[in-house]
């Protein structure tokens, strides 16, 4: 079993990791740190697949926003509301995890007392924006 601490060791004697990288697009309150992107093989169009973490200051949130590709998540830590358009509101806690489909508005926001931490996954379009500001509203 690889454990955390492991992972980017394992990924850098891999050569899968690409330096940290911070992301222009985080809106105040919120950091989301590039850890790693991976060329994917052939698709329709060129994709990628990105890993990344993402700390919500408390009270902070996301913004509504797209991405151009899937997002599977993973709470590390804090007590969260994801909101995915056409969804009901759903609390997250440390433990549990997420998946957003392609081009689908969301928002997530810290409900809890600490700052909270999000580890994702993005496989996604290469060349274009990782998320683009959005609406919840149809």
């Amino acid at each position: 079993m690889v454990r955390w601490k492991t992972l980017p060791v394992l990924a850098l004697s891999m050569g899968l990791m690409a330096p940290f990288e911070v992301c222009a697009q985080s809106p105040a309150g919120m950091t989301r740190n590039i850890v790693g992107r991976v060329d994917l093989p052939a698709a329709q169009s060129p994709q990628e697949v990105v890993q990344g973490t993402a700390e919500l200051d408390v009270g902070g949130q996301s913004g509504a926003h797209v991405h151009p590709g899937i997002e599977a998540g993973y709470i590390l830590s804090g007590a969260l509301e994801m909101t995915i358009r056409g969804q009901p509101p759903r609390r997250l806690a440390a433990g549990e995890t997420f998946i957003i489909p392609r081009g689908v508005p969301h928002n997530v926001r810290n409900l809890g007392q600490v700052p909270a931490k999000v580890t994702s996954v993005w496989i996604v379009d290469k060349g274009v924006p990782l998320a683009t500001p959005s609406s919840l509203a149809p």
